[in-house]
C-alpha cells in the first residue's frame, strides 16, 4: 500500500519549507506544526541526525467538514509531511496521501475531503 507522494528539490532544508509553506498557502492549506525531529533526537538522546522535520498541514474547512461528519476522525488530522536533508543541497518534501484516512473510514465525507487535500497537496508539490 503506497501512503505518501513527494519530491526532491534542489534546496537546502530551510529554503525548501519556505518554498513549502509559499506554495501551500497558494493552494489554501497552511502549516499548523512544525516538529524538528533532528533537535528532539540531540536533546533527549543526544543523538545527532541529518536535518530532518515533520509538518502537520490543514486547511481548516475541510478540516472542519471531517469533524462535523466524524469527531474520531480528528485523530487522522492534520495531513502530515516529512522534509528531510538528503544531503548535497537536496531535501525530500513527503507527503501523507490523504486517500490513507479514507482508507480507513466507510465515511463518505472524508473520501470527498481526501479527494479535496490531495488535490491541494500534490498542486502545492508541482509548485516546488
Amino acid at each position: 500500500m503506497t501512503y505518501s507522494f513527494g519530491k526532491t528539490v534542489n534546496l537546502p532544508i530551510d529554503a525548501t519549507i519556505a518554498k513549502l509553506r509559499e506554495a501551500l498557502m497558494a493552494n489554501h492549506l497552511g502549516v499548523v506544526s512544525e516538529v524538528d525531529v533532528a533537535a528532539i533526537f540531540k536533546a533527549k538522546m543526544d543523538q545527532d541526525h541529518a536535518p530532518y522535520k515533520l509538518l502537520g498541514i490543514c486547511a481548516p474547512p475541510l478540516a472542519a467538514k471531517v469533524l462535523a461528519s466524524d469527531l474520531m476522525a480528528g485523530a487522522l488530522l492534520p495531513c502530515n509531511a516529512a522534509v528531510y536533508d538528503l544531503g548535497n543541497g537536496q531535501t525530500r518534501v513527503e507527503l501523507l496521501d490523504p486517500d490513507t484516512m479514507s482508507k480507513l473510514s466507510d465515511n463518505a465525507t472524508l473520501h470527498e475531503v481526501a479527494i479535496e487535500a490531495s488535490k491541494r497537496l500534490h498542486a502545492a508539490l508541482k509548485a516546488l
